[in-house]
């Protein structure tokens, strides 16, 4: 009887006890659609917001801040390379006019953002991203194919309409499994 005792006062010295959570400083984002398993989303040296299957050396690796809707989605380049298009402070936006099926990109906080873009409304629904206007939350990226294989522009697409040479992608924080063969066999 005792030990039972002691074990429940401790269940509940625990459960009451409160414990700190770590927010999550930063993550990387990948692209998942049809032909699009799991790629990672990259800046371009033009500042664009590429999805590839590596980063190659006109990519920049990232790490994305936690979104918040009332504040800016920044990323941080993985790379100390002066050259490389993003450092801290970058921001990301969509271009967000009913028509329009323009890249995504980073901005510096010195440059101009484009007609019609969205710095703010981003946030994260469990690991898929998302953006709101306050009354409505879309998810319109598309993959828009370029002339590299695995290579293509992440693109918003307000309307949701089909584009040439396009695929919707839902951007989520969840890197694709890979399974290790080696362990596996025989």
């Amino acid at each position: 009887m005792f030990f039972k005792t002691l074990t429940l006062l401790l269940s509940l010295a625990t459960a009451v006890t409160p414990r700190s959570v770590k927010r999550d400083e930063g993550t990387k984002l990948y692209a998942y659609g049809k032909g699009i398993s799991g790629l990672e989303v990259y800046a371009g040296l033009n500042g664009t917001a590429y999805i590839a299957a590596s980063a190659g050396s006109n990519l920049t690796e990232l790490t994305w801040a936690s979104p918040s809707m009332d504040t800016t989605w920044n990323v941080t380049a993985n790379s100390t390379d002066p050259d490389l298009p993003v450092d801290t402070g970058r921001v990301f936006y969509i271009i967000n006019s009913e028509t329009a099926y323009e890249p995504c990109g980073f901005k510096s906080p010195n440059e101009t953002i484009p007609a019609d873009a969205s710095t703010t409304g981003f946030f994260l629904f469990g690991k898929q991203a998302f953006w709101s206007d306050g009354s409505s939350y879309e998810a319109q990226f598309w993959a828009q194919t370029t002339s590299e294989t695995d290579l293509y522009t992440l693109n918003w697409n307000k309307a949701g309409t089909d584009q040439t040479d396009s695929v919707p992608v839902t951007l989520k924080t969840v890197a694709p499994t890979t399974l290790d063969r080696t362990r596996h066999r025989r």
